[in-house]
């Protein structure tokens, strides 16, 4: 699992897929067919929210986001499954 938040990282989603991007660089791009799915998470620490993207490969990616729902529709709106928890959101520890 890999997490990253601005301003280290950025996340873009465009018409093609996803590109998230580290200190500048490329680290993952997918077309949406390699992208699963989608759920909103908490951080198991201090409970930042944060989507954990699940690509098609198995990999997932973890980015915090202070407002998960406008990422989350955007997923939605491309055709991603978003996984929705019963309750509160699953919470995530660094590397899990």
């Amino acid at each position: 699992m890999f997490n990253a938040t601005w301003p280290l990282a950025g996340l873009t989603l465009s018409d093609d897929g996803l590109t998230l991007r580290l200190v500048g660089r490329v680290h993952t791009r997918r077309t949406w067919s390699g992208v699963a799915s989608v759920q909103r998470i908490v951080g198991g620490l201090m409970g930042t929210p944060g989507v954990r993207i699940t690509l098609v490969d198995g990999a997932q990616l973890v980015f915090w986001a202070f407002s998960p729902d406008p990422v989350l529709a955007a997923f939605r709106d491309h055709g991603v499954k978003v996984v929705e928890s019963e309750g509160r959101p699953p919470k995530v520890w660094l590397g899990t």
